[in-house]
């Protein structure tokens, strides 16, 4: 059994690698480790069986895989994949979905509290030296927030919420509901219910379904003065849209981890609209993620190993 770990940038320490290699020590198992750009394939692609990260695939068609049984992702999102081919061929896709649920939600929450105690005003203060106050500061408590695409990180979110005395809505597919929220619903019925959130916190996944899925009518349909939170992916906002409701003052604020296009133009509006908090894709960092990550990654591994041999 052929083990693949091919990567741009070094993830992971010494030790972590050592113990893949060590995994060698299973009769039958061969772990190649592969850390840099571009250089010849380690071993013949189609002897591979499992792949941890996508590299190869941008370098070699999926075709090449004859043998790829399992590919162990990075990321939470899997839309950088080409999932039809993908499960037609037989192919198993892990993601990271769990990993990067509580930093992204700790980001969430400082972005929602930097909105609501207008942080902004605060550093310009500070940069004039001023100790003018500001009196009309919003209370999180008694707020609504709805979260679509309700799940890992979404539940790391409402419960952070719960402890400022924030209402709670889960939206999803099912309409699930657990004991964060104070109600589910479906994303068919939210819909009816949009000019109710103080709150809107996007978790979707980038799909046909969800492209532009926050649009025109949706800002429109919004409550005056809400805020808006995307830490999800770009394409499920219309950015044109967005801006021409910030630029009508529809916002109390907006904060974007990430864009349509990345990075961000340096020609996008969004960069001189003042209640408007931006960041390059950045929220599920923190100094404990890669080891969150690599124990994922090693736990699937070793479950697999277990179930093909």
């Amino acid at each position: 059994m052929n083990i693949v770990y091919s990567a741009d940038h070094s993830f992971f320490s010494g030790d972590q690698f050592e113990r893949l290699k060590k995994l060698e020590d299973i009769e039958g198992i061969k772990v190649f480790v592969h850390v840099g750009d571009g250089g010849p394939p380690l071993l013949p692609i189609g002897t591979i069986d499992y792949l941890i990260n996508i590299a190869l695939l941008k370098v070699h068609d999926l075709d090449e895989f004859t043998n790829l049984k399992q590919i162990q992702l990075f990321s939470a999102g899997m839309d950088m994949l080409d999932m039809p081919r993908i499960t037609a061929k037989g192919i198993t896709v892990k993601n990271a979905s769990d990993v990067y649920s509580v930093p992204i939600a700790e980001f969430v929450l400082m972005r929602i509290l930097e909105i609501h105690k207008s942080s902004r005003y605060f550093e310009t203060i500070r940069d004039e030296k001023s100790t003018h106050k500001k009196r009309d500061l919003v209370e999180l408590f008694g707020k609504t927030c709805a979260i679509y695409g309700y799940g890992s990180i979404g539940r790391e979110i409402a419960m952070r919420l719960k402890c400022f005395g924030v209402k709670t809505v889960g939206i999803s597919r099912s309409g699930k509901t657990d004991d964060y929220l104070d109600r589910g619903l479906t994303v068919a019925e939210s819909g009816k219910h949009i000019g109710e959130f103080d709150i809107v916190v996007s978790c979707l996944p980038q799909s046909e379904d969800s492209e532009k899925f926050f649009n025109k009518e949706y800002f429109e349909a919004m409550k005056q003065g809400a805020s808006f939170v995307n830490i999800s992916r770009g394409g499920v906002v219309d950015e044109t849209a967005l801006i021409d409701a910030v630029k009508a003052g529809k916002f109390l604020g907006v904060a974007l981890d990430v864009f349509e296009k990345e990075p961000l133009p340096q020609t996008s509006e969004l960069w001189g609209l003042d209640n408007v908090y931006l960041s390059p894709h950045n929220s599920f960092a923190s100094t404990i993620m890669y080891d969150r990550l690599f124990d994922r990654i090693y736990e699937n591994l070793l479950a697999f190993i277990e179930e093909n041999k």
